[in-house]
């Protein structure tokens, strides 16, 4: 390896791709960056894909921040990651959501349930984080660890389930 080229950026998302039998790392770079980008890395294909390291800028004691900033951020402007909250009731509108919620209760035993509106989803994810109020899924609390999960595995199954 000759060619070395160093460009920071932002993980922001992480997919899994069944068919390949990998994950997708999307890692956004600042625009102003994009020739260099190019310069150092051509335009990859899957056909001719080209070889990278990755590496975590940020020490792993000084990232002690919540998980939630490595979630998906709020659009152009804003300075912070949506709240685990906002990012739940995002979700509780989805019906690919919905399926999988389902899924979750049915594991827990609640066989009974099922979901079929927005409120469904909501009840739902209120009762396996254990909280009155989708707000209280706090990133540091136990409620805001099963709420981080609950987003996770939702994005690892849809990008499977959509493979």
């Amino acid at each position: 390896m000759t060619d070395r080229a160093i460009i920071d950026g932002s993980l922001v998302d992480v997919r899994n791709v069944n068919q390949h039998k990998c994950v997708r790392l999307i890692i956004d770079v600042p625009a102003e960056r994009a020739r260099q980008v190019i310069d150092a890395f051509g335009w990859p294909t899957m056909v001719s894909p080209v070889s990278v390291a990755i590496a975590r800028l940020v020490p792993e004691a000084a990232s002690q921040e919540p998980r939630s900033a490595s979630l998906p951020v709020e659009p152009a402007g804003a300075d912070k990651p949506y709240s685990y909250a906002k990012q739940l009731g995002m979700l509780c509108g989805d019906t690919l959501f919905w399926r999988f919620l389902h899924k979750q209760l049915r594991e827990r035993g609640m066989t009974s349930i099922h979901i079929t509106s927005e409120d469904d989803a909501a009840d739902g994810v209120r009762y396996l984080c254990g909280v009155q109020s989708r707000r209280d899924a706090i990133a540091g609390t136990e409620a805001g660890e099963i709420a981080f999960r609950l987003i996770t595995d939702f994005k690892l199954w849809r990008d499977g389930a959509a493979a």
